[in-house]
């Protein structure tokens, strides 16, 4: 058998299959390339991404390369790793970043489903009339013929009317029922009775007063803590502090202080602190009877202080306004929290009994004095301590002093005064003296130090944390339902 026609057949096959792989390189060189295939794009400001399963965040100013990036979701390389983050926010922080091509925005929108024709309304069912009923005629048989009766004696008969004279009567009966007809049922007017009191005058009717136009429903609005990242934590504090106080200032606003709380319990407060997300903290919001929470970051870059703020419906969980701004130093970052309010609360206007802006005593939180009233109380009282040390050794002196001019006086050469006795009031002066001297010197020079403690002495207690906002004076604006 010849092997000729076989390797002829395996050549054209050969052949064949170099052709098809000319073709389909051809044809793949000629695909345009993805639009976002290494893409490389800068964060305008902080966001999110999910890397191995944990969300990290990634400051203003990062480098991101977009790999992959569909209608909802984006494949991106970053400083901290590969992740997927949401395509909205890139395409909003990320700058440059060229369009989707039409092609694949196309291929993202879902064709419609086709709407069902609605079912064909039966028509009303026809009640059929039905015929009246004739009841047969009915013969009503003639009564039996009377016997003849009984003759007795010595009494005449009784005429006796023949059988004959007694005719059949026809009785004709015809018996008809109404036709059934079908009549629409007709709807009366509910008619609600009056409430009268023993008395017999009508209850009274409260009368409803329509809102003005700067009173509005009052919404009770929950602010958890600032959430501080590279910034000093008791700045995180104060912000807070003004964020409670400022917008406790809005008419129809009662601020809830959702980290202390009372009515949240040890196990809520627990979970509070390590929720992973805004749908947590809304929940536990809406537990303690919150209409709004209000969550934030406050993060130190390289420009000075990031404070943003969203504002969220607790149920169902919607966004409702945010806000950021910057600042260049702590004073700065506290007297943010006017315009934020603003921002997050547009729809409510500011009391006119209220300033806008931080309170004076918030701004001396920042810089409280380094000296507790404690340490200044204790310098004084050794100081008093030493006074007094002081004025009962001068005492003594001038005592001891008089004595010995006294005795001075009455000796004699007669009767000389006692050396001992000379040598003791001596030794009393010279002692004394030293008292007044070193007392003296002790007591001026912590009087001294008690007066310089005092101008730095934290008397308000500036250095602890503020108060929170309490519903009783944020707002006197009525409850609406």
């Amino acid at each position: 058998m010849s092997l000729k026609p076989f390797v002829r057949s395996m050549y054209r096959v050969r052949q064949a299959i170099s052709l098809l792989t000319v073709v389909a390189a051809a044809t793949l060189t000629s695909l345009p390339a993805h639009a976002d295939e290494d893409v490389t794009c800068t964060l305008q400001r902080s966001i999110k991404v999910k890397v191995g399963g944990s969300f990290q965040p990634l400051d203003a100013g990062a480098k991101v390369k977009v790999k992959v990036r569909k209608a909802d979701w984006s494949t991106v390389e970053t400083p901290v790793g590969n992740g997927v983050t949401a395509t909205k926010v890139l395409e909003q922080q990320c700058k440059p970043l060229p369009p989707r091509p039409a092609e694949l925005v196309a291929d993202d929108v879902k064709p419609a489903k086709p709407v069902k024709p609605p079912k064909p309304v039966p028509p009303p069912k026809v009640v059929k009339e039905k015929p009246p009923k004739v009841v047969k005629e009915k013969i009503v048989k003639a009564p039996k013929p009377l016997e003849p009766p009984k003759t007795v004696k010595g009494k005449k008969d009784a005429p006796v009317m023949p059988v004959d004279a007694v005719e059949p009567v026809a009785v004709a009966v015809a018996v008809t029922e109404p036709a059934v007809v079908s009549v629409p049922a007709v709807v009366e007017p509910v008619v609600v009775p009056v409430v009268v009191k023993a008395s017999g005058k009508p209850a009274p009717v409260e009368v409803v007063e329509p809102v003005s136009v700067d009173a509005t429903r009052v919404i009770r609005v929950a602010v958890r803590s600032l959430e501080v990242g590279g910034a000093d934590k008791r700045l995180g504090v104060l912000t807070t502090s003004g964020l409670e106080h400022e917008f406790a200032k809005r008419l129809g606003v009662s601020v809830i202080v959702l980290d202390t709380d009372p009515a949240l319990n040890a196990e809520a407060r627990a979970r509070l602190a390590i929720c992973p997300d805004d749908a947590c903290v809304a929940n536990i919001a809406a537990a303690v009877g919150a209409d709004d929470v209000v969550i934030g970051t406050l993060k130190r870059g390289s420009g000075g202080h990031n404070l943003e703020l969203r504002r969220l419906r607790a149920l169902p969980l919607s966004p409702v306004s945010t806000y950021s701004g910057t600042a260049v130093d702590d004073e700065g970052t506290v007297r943010l929290v006017g315009a934020a309010a603003d921002g997050l609360f547009a729809e409510h206007a500011r009391r006119v009994d209220t300033t806008p802006g931080p309170s004076t005593e918030l701004i001396a939180r920042l810089t409280p004095p380094p000296v507790p009233p404690v340490a200044t109380f204790v310098v004084a009282g050794v100081a008093v301590v030493g006074l007094g040390v002081t004025v009962a050794a001068v005492i003594v002196n001038q005592l001891a002093f008089a004595q010995g001019q006294t005795l001075a006086q009455n000796s004699s050469l007669a009767s000389p005064a006692s050396g001992a006795e000379l040598a003791t009031i001596e030794q009393s002066v010279a002692t004394s003296f030293g008292v007044i001297v070193g007392a003296g010197i002790a007591t001026g020079v912590v009087a001294i130090g008690a007066g310089v403690l005092a101008v730095f002495t934290d008397y308000n207690d500036l250095s602890a944390e503020p108060p929170p906002a309490t519903p009783t004076t944020t707002s006197t604006a009525p409850l609406t339902p």
